[in-house]
């Protein structure tokens, strides 16, 4: 009789998907792949089409603010002028793999095919508070921002270690598992975002006569909601503001920006259709 060594090689545990129920490996959803796909998508907010100005007498494309650039079809350098005009969603993402999807020659239409990835992983940062900026005190935490902060961001959070909470439910919970602090989001240069920001609402003059300091800094946060939740900005007809020169669609720091695709033409009641004066009205 030979005696038999039991093999330390074990294949990993499986775990039924808890949507259709096949056998996968372990994963923080506990959810297949055909299944995350057909309940997250992972491209929201990222535009299915977007415009970009060409010139058929000079052959040449227009990049903003003010550049025209002469690119081969399917060229990098017409692939590169494609993604810029969506940099800002892209960000939330990490891009695998671009390319051109084969059109006919006359066509007016280029189509651009993404891959993309999105982790179910959290970033691990160290802040500060910039009432303590001239301290050597640190907070430790894991946020889900950590693919877009850098050193030196600023960013808006909630301080748990030096509140006092009030709820049965944390009241339970271990201390060690509480965290110290929890970010929200990134915060931007609020005077560069106005500047920058080529659209506008449709309003009444009154509403601003009379509107304080904080009426102002309230509605300038609801202008910055807008930009950055695609949601909320769904059924709000937003235009086109002539007044500021047309720029990329993102600026340096990455600031969420609406893209001129999704802008409406502001056209006034004196001009018909065209831009051209109007007829007059009969009485």
């Amino acid at each position: 009789m030979e005696y038999m060594a039991e093999s330390t090689d074990r294949s990993p545990g499986h775990i039924l998907c808890c949507e259709c129920g096949v056998p996968i490996s372990p994963n923080p959803a506990n959810i297949c792949v055909a299944c995350l796909r057909s309940k997250v998508d992972i491209s929201q907010g990222i535009p299915k089409q977007v415009s970009i100005s060409f010139c058929k007498q000079c052959q040449r494309y227009f990049q903003p603010p003010g550049t025209w650039i002469q690119c081969a079809l399917e060229s990098r350098e017409l692939l590169a002028l494609c993604l810029k005009k969506i940099k800002a969603p892209l960000s939330k993402v990490r891009l695998v793999d671009a390319g051109f999807v084969w059109t006919e020659p006359h066509s007016k239409r280029l189509k651009v095919k993404l891959t993309i990835q999105k982790e179910h992983t959290l970033g691990e940062v160290w802040v500060q508070k910039t009432s303590e900026m001239n301290t050597d005190k640190q907070y430790f935490c894991r946020t889900h921002l950590g693919h877009l902060l850098n050193p030196g961001d600023l960013v808006l959070g909630f301080d748990l270690a030096n509140c006092n909470l009030n709820d049965e439910h944390v009241n339970k919970m271990n201390s060690d598992r509480v965290p110290d602090v929890v970010l929200i989001k990134k915060s931007y240069d609020r005077t560069k975002r106005q500047r920058r920001r080529n659209w506008k609402l449709k309003e009444l003059a009154r509403e601003r006569e009379n509107m304080d300091t904080d009426d102002e800094r309230q509605y300038q946060d609801f202008l910055e909601d807008l930009e950055e939740d695609e949601a909320i900005r769904k059924n709000v007809n937003i235009y086109r503001d002539s007044a500021i020169p047309v720029e990329s669609d993102t600026d340096d720091e990455g600031a969420p920006r609406i893209s001129l695709a999704e802008m409406l033409e502001d056209l006034h009641i004196s001009q018909d259709a065209t831009g051209e004066e109007g007829a007059s009205m009969l009485t």
